[in-house]
């Protein structure tokens, strides 16, 4: 940590300060000065205490947050280090104020759990403070899984996104990399539906005949109604890039609920909230937890409303001040057919 209490007062780390006896401001126990010609300077427990505090922090955690320090301060933030706040036990690495908000900004380095990213979320909540979970290198360099993109999505500037901070270039950089189309390699800038649903079907047909494990839930899923999955209505393609969200993409969901739509009967009525209840327990398994956008799923939300649009711009579904199942989707008999199909549009 990068602050600590001298003679009653906090002080930061520095080489040039003197050995003198400093404290933890969590927990009143003892630490030390550390300062070298490879270490930033820091003040470190004593091995083995169980101080909130008295986690490792490596060279790029410290740098970035005295760089973090320093662009909160350019812009007037009133950056304030490692204040501990005792009422959920928590000491972020800033906290910040942008007009009447207060802010932490987390800047993490080291593995986390999901659980107890849940609980440092729900901290920050219960005391009203908005949190950045800003990303250092181990993650900027590496490929996240759809699952750690997932863990880590926030909304900025109006969108979902990751957070990160380059120490080298001490700049924020984001994460829209990881926007993709389901079964679709970028061929194009800006594809034509068209185009997309061509390789989509071409895709699928080859990871079917693969035997690709990801795939092999939907495709028994597909067999028992009757269908192929490459065999899909048109309306269950996924065909936008679309932000980690699900396990397998869009796609395969979408193709769950028009199985399990196939159930009811044409003329089958719902509320528009009975509806949305409905949609959001369909395939519940295949969607990935946000614990940093707080109890509100948006991500899933969006996703949801979207596909109650395409149902009903295909003529699936009906919407007035109810939600009527109205004709059933054209599944095709083989990818064959499908392209020639797809072809003809």
């Amino acid at each position: 940590m990068l602050m600590a209490v001298e003679n009653g007062k906090m002080v930061l780390a520095s080489s040039k300060m003197k050995r003198n006896h400093f404290t933890c401001p969590a927990c009143s126990q003892t630490v030390f000065l550390r300062a070298g010609s490879v270490k930033m300077a820091h003040f470190a427990h004593a091995k083995g205490s169980d101080c909130v505090a008295s986690e490792g922090e490596t060279r790029e955690h410290l740098l970035g947050k005295k760089q973090l320090f320093n662009w909160a301060k350019r812009h007037q933030y009133k950056p304030v280090y490692e204040v501990y706040l005792p009422e959920i036990k928590q000491r972020p690495d800033l906290l910040i104020k942008i007009g009447r908000q207060t802010v932490a900004l987390e800047y993490q380095c080291s593995p986390i759990s999901l659980t107890r990213l849940q609980e440092r979320n729900a901290g920050y909540r219960k005391m009203n403070i908005k949190v950045w979970w800003i990303l250092g290198a181990p993650y900027r360099h590496r490929r996240l899984s759809n699952f750690k993109v997932a863990q880590f999505t926030q909304f900025i500037f109006n969108r979902f996104d990751l957070l990160f901070w380059n120490t080298t270039e001490e700049r924020f950089s984001y994460g829209q990399q990881y926007l993709k189309i389901d079964f679709y390699k970028k061929r194009y800038s800006k594809p034509w539906s068209k185009q997309v649903l061509m390789q989509q079907t071409k895709s699928i047909n080859r990871q079917v005949m693969e035997g690709q494990a990801h795939l092999q839930e939907i495709v028994q899923q597909c067999y028992q109604a009757g269908h192929l999955f490459v065999g899909i209505p048109l309306v269950g393609h996924y065909l936008a890039e679309q932000w980690p969200s699900t396990c397998n993409g869009l796609t395969v969901w979408q193709t769950q609920v028009l199985l399990e739509l196939e159930k009811f009967q044409l003329g089958q009525q719902w509320s528009l909230t009975d509806w949305y209840d409905w949609l959001d327990q369909v395939g519940q398994r295949q969607w990935f937890l946000f614990p940093c956008l707080g109890s509100l799923n948006q991500i899933k939300k969006k996703y949801l409303q979207q596909f109650t649009l395409a149902l009903q711009r295909y003529n699936v579904i009906a919407i007035n001040q109810d939600v009527s199942y109205i004709n059933l989707p054209q599944w095709f008999k083989d990818g064959t057919a499908k392209i020639n199909y797809i072809r003809a549009l």
